[in-house]
């Protein structure tokens, strides 16, 4: 089942996300006029929410929405959209789509041969909660019934 709805950036700019689910895949995916901005991919394992893949384009490459610009040779305009927020904003669909489906982890794994303990997706996770383990970073699903605000993007 495919969902749709349209979100923004810090720049106002208008993005599509969308959320499909393919037996125990789950993709979760940001457009701007019609090129990927961000995605994740997912899979459930049990009762674990796996983060097999997350990008945010930092080089991001549309056709220029101006026609006069277009008319006059700019055919093209580059975006970067790290740093936007809408990672967070992904991340923040993934939690509460976990929680909805009753999952109680979210994880990701480390690649075994990466020399890197730090690496800056270690690091942004730990930014919004995710704790480190030798083989992941995780998050441990609070119940509902609790407060959930420290997972929401800083304004």
């Amino acid at each position: 089942m495919k969902r749709e709805k349209l979100i923004r950036d810090r720049h106002g700019r208008i993005l599509q996300f969308s959320q499909e689910r393919c037996d125990e895949l789950v993709y979760f995916k940001l457009e701007h006029a019609g090129a990927c901005a961000a995605y994740a991919h997912c899979r459930i394992d049990g009762a674990v929410l796996v983060i097999t893949d997350l990008f945010v384009e930092n080089n991001c490459v549309i056709r220029q929405p101006d026609f006069l610009k277009r008319l006059f040779g700019q055919k093209t305009i580059e975006i970067n959209f790290q740093n936007q927020g809408i990672g967070s904003q992904l991340l923040l669909t993934m939690i509460t789509y976990a929680r909805s489906k009753g999952l109680t982890r979210i994880e990701s794994h480390r690649p075994k041969n990466d020399a890197r303990r730090d690496s800056l997706l270690a690091q942004w996770l730990q930014k919004r909660g995710f704790k480190a383990d030798e083989a992941a970073m995780f998050m441990d699903l609070k119940t509902s019934a609790e407060d959930d605000s420290q997972y929401m993007p800083k304004p």
